[in-house]
């Protein structure tokens, strides 16, 4: 029974960390949520990671623990490859999240207001309500750059927006922000 607590808090520790970026997600798919639910969840990533890190880490030490036991007991513990092997499982998940967030929130903004770069043609910057985390960004991006005339795209979470590199012959503002809508985020003013 012990071993299976450790299991149980090991994936559920995972789904935690996971949340903000997945839940949302399916929500979507499955027609259930939207863009609101995935800025409610996003709100709370960082307490959901760090409570996702410390049911992981409790599964360890109950997993450590009832090995041990059963070891000085003189027989094995019972699912013992299953266990560490889901563990293991959460332990991949729960890093990857946190890594992907971090990146996400150490990200420079690209661009600041009123600086001055080179580009291939028209840049606008686009506010955009909904990006959570850099999983948002890399969907945003993808969305934009399918689009003819689309040069280079960056999309910040911590700014907000999307900045755009783009040929105005061959794409416009409004095809933009009908790209980034279609994501399920909200495009708002061009700044």
């Amino acid at each position: 029974m012990k071993e299976n607590l450790s299991t149980v808090s090991a994936l559920f520790g995972g789904g935690l960390v996971s949340m903000c970026c997945g839940v949302p997600l399916l929500l979507a798919v499955t027609g259930v949520g939207g863009v609101w639910l995935s800025e409610f969840i996003g709100g709370y990533h960082w307490y959901f990671t760090a409570a996702g890190i410390g049911l992981l880490a409790a599964g360890w030490w109950l997993f450590r623990r009832e090995q041990r036991r059963a070891c000085d007991a003189g027989s094995c513990m019972r699912n013992e490859t299953l266990t560490k092997s889901l563990l293991g499982i959460a332990t991949a998940v729960v890093l990857f999240f946190t890594a992907f967030s971090a990146y996400s929130e150490l990200r420079p903004i690209p661009v600041a207001a009123g600086e001055s770069v080179q580009t291939q043609g028209r840049m606008i910057q686009i506010g955009v309500q909904g990006m959570t985390c850099a999983s948002c960004e890399l969907h945003l991006e993808s969305a934009v750059e399918k689009l003819p005339g689309v040069y280079a795209v960056t999309a910040s979470t911590k700014g907000a927006r999307v900045i755009v590199d783009y040929d105005p012959a061959n794409c416009s503002a409004e095809q933009i922000k009908d790209a980034i809508n279609t994501t399920g985020y909200r495009a708002l003013e061009v700044m």
